[in-house]
């Protein structure tokens, strides 16, 4: 049934009005959104309002249980989530002991079925009551509620359900798909005729939505985020639509460290936050919806070849809000003066060419004006590393340059100028041959980097400029990732010889480590080596890395040894160690043995392929 719901509001009243007048012939309605769109906000809605004992006094309900599996993970999960809600603490242990074991035994997660026992349990509990049960089902199949404890549904048992397939932030075009999976339903709902990214859709579902998000994280459960989460998820709307499609580079998958650097999040825990909100703000509309949503909220205007799109300022809820965020294409060269009024303001720039053929040309001097920029993407530009057109940038937190090209022509500018160095927290070097960036008397002035990605870069030319250097960037805030990403290229960087290490280990090489993430190197045979300078009592006592928490090492076939000798990697912090080999290779023996040496926490990294990968 199309039905004419105009407003999220709307459509949330509807719903419950729609139960109340027909409880005798539809116990059972799936909404299926504005599109797709807004059909997982809805039902937040509707258990929000029923949560009040004064809400919808018809339908003479006992409980309303809300379930939200729209990220799938298995039925035992499903079945984990009812008993929590229905707070049944006697079953929780028995819960615990089926994944342990299952853990012993290998059994993939998403293979884990629902336990019988408790779903007699669960039966036992909600027989005589009359429930409303809403259900986001992420599974993609229909799933039968009795399976799980939900008593049989039906006129005599009184129960309801409101249920949809569909997960926050995605839309699509055609719900037929999704009609011919609906089983034992009396209402379809759907909606086909209105604008999804009108206000009186796109706000309440993001509200709605940046709610339950900030309810599901501890670390923004004290804190009123609700806004900046709604802005976080307009960000990056604003790069799903806006983003160049020609690009290699999934700028959406960067959206956490722009809107984090862009001070779309103000609090101590900001890269926890950030972290937690890349998982939950995924957008998923369908190419046949990218234009009709691209025209709502965004303006663009074009003038000489040059492409400029912004997100509209908009007034919702009393509030006038604006957002900096600019994305900028064009061909030839790009002058400060092609910026104009239109920019004015924005903390958020990404530029790229018209065609990844003819490199855009950056004018020195082009961002002098800019005091505000905050976040700065470049990508396929041809600029001179040696004094870049940001050089006078002081507020730039987030910096990434994709396939750009040095104009060598250019002098060296005076290294006093690169004061932009000490506000930068990300760094990406994307298929760019930056070496001066890294040379000693530049790094000394990352005092505030947390993130440094490199991809697709010669690493032994950035290792020379760095082999006298025996701290590198040392500072209490800093997290270093050095970082080698799938390429869409080929699955090989352009990195140092097949036998080379990727990082040399000094005594205060990483005091402040973090994170090691290598992945997608089909040459790399040792991750760490031991230069000739070092202490000989390391071989005995290790190298200590004491904030590290996570080794992610990743389709690595040549991979022999992490270390080149055998020396000892202390690190107190370790909390996660993911598997190393591509998925032809069977599990590695080293993480099995991480998780037993876990309470000692000294790890022994200095270890040869067949122990990595088992015997072949």
């Amino acid at each position: 049934m199309n039905v004419p719901w105009k407003t999220f509001d709307q459509a949330v009243q509807r719903i419950l009005d729609y139960f109340v007048d027909n409880q005798r012939d539809t116990r059972v309605i799936y909404f299926d959104g504005w599109r797709g769109f807004g059909a997982s906000a809805v039902l937040r809605a509707v258990a929000d309002q029923l949560a009040s004992p004064e809400a919808c006094l018809e339908l003479r309900l006992d409980k309303v249980i809300h379930i939200d599996c729209s990220t799938w993970k298995s039925p035992r999960a499903m079945q984990r989530a009812i008993a929590v809600e229905l707070k049944l603490d006697s079953v929780m242990e028995f819960l615990d002991e089926a994944d342990e074991e299952d853990d012993l035994n290998g059994v993939d997660e998403g293979s884990r079925g629902e336990i019988m026992s408790i779903t007699d349990v669960i039966d036992r509990t909600l027989r005589d009551q009359r429930l409303l049960f809403i259900f986001h089902n992420g599974s993609g199949d229909y799933i039968y509620p009795i399976n799980f404890g939900i008593p049989q549904l039906g006129i005599i048992h009184g129960h309801f359900v409101l249920w949809t397939f569909r997960r926050r932030f995605e839309g699509t075009g055609d719900y037929s798909k999704i009609k011919n999976k609906v089983k034992n339903t009396q209402l379809f709902a759907y909606e086909t005729s209105y604008d999804i990214a009108i206000n009186e859709l796109l706000f309440p579902v993001l509200q709605k939505e940046a709610t339950a998000i900030a309810a599901n994280h501890l670390c923004m459960r004290e804190i009123n985020q609700e806004r900046r989460i709604v802005h976080c998820c307009l960000y990056e709307l604003f790069l799903y639509l806006c983003l160049p499609k020609n690009l290699e580079n999934d700028g959406a998958a960067r959206a956490s460290a722009y809107w984090m650097c862009d001070d779309n999040i103000q609090h101590d825990q900001l890269w926890e936050i950030s972290s937690a909100l890349s998982k939950e703000i995924k957008w998923g509309l369908e190419a046949s919806l990218l234009d009709e949503v691209w025209r709502g909220p965004i303006e663009s205007s074009t003038e000489n070849s040059i492409c400029c799109q912004r997100f509209k300022d908009t007034d919702f809820g009393g509030h006038h809000m604006s957002y900096p965020w600019i994305t900028i294409t064009a061909s030839g060269i790009l002058e400060s003066h092609h910026l104009g009024s239109k920019t004015e303001g924005a903390s958020s720039y990404l530029i790229a060419p018209e065609r990844l053929n003819a490199p855009l040309v950056l004018a020195d001097g082009l961002f002098d004006q800019l005091d505000n920029l905050q976040v700065l993407q470049l990508s396929y530009c041809f600029f001179c590393f040696a004094s870049p057109p940001f050089i006078d940038c002081k507020n730039i937190r987030f910096l990434g340059l994709y396939h750009c090209e040095n104009n060598i022509t250019c002098k060296q500018s005076d290294l006093r100028k690169w004061q932009f160095l000490r506000s930068l927290l990300v760094l990406d070097l994307i298929y760019t041959c930056w070496y001066e960036v890294l040379s000693k008397c530049i790094t000394d002035l990352f005092v505030n980097l947390r993130e440094l990605n490199i991809v697709g870069v010669d690493w032994s030319c950035i290792w020379s400029q760095q082999q006298h250097k025996k701290e590198y960037v040392d500072s209490s805030e800093v997290v270093v990732v050095p970082t080698i990403l799938p390429s869409k290229i080929g699955s090989t960087c352009t990195c140092a010889a097949a036998a080379a290490p990727v990082l040399p280990v000094w005594v205060s090489s990483f005091p402040n480590l973090k994170t090691l993430h290598v992945i997608h190197r089909s040459n790399l045979r040792n991750i760490f080596v031991l230069d000739g300078d070092y202490p000989s009592y390391i071989t005995v006592h290790g190298v200590a890395f004491p904030k590290l928490t996570t080794i992610h090492l990743h389709n690595l076939p040549s991979l022999r040894q992490i270390c080149d000798v055998e020396f000892k990697m202390v690190a107190p912090a370790l909390e996660r160690m993911l598997e190393p080999a591509p998925a032809a290779h069977r599990h590695c023996s080293w993480i099995k043995a991480d998780r037993r040496d876990r309470q000692g926490r000294v790890i022994n990294l200095g270890l040869r392929r067949r122990d990595l990968i088992g015997d072949e």
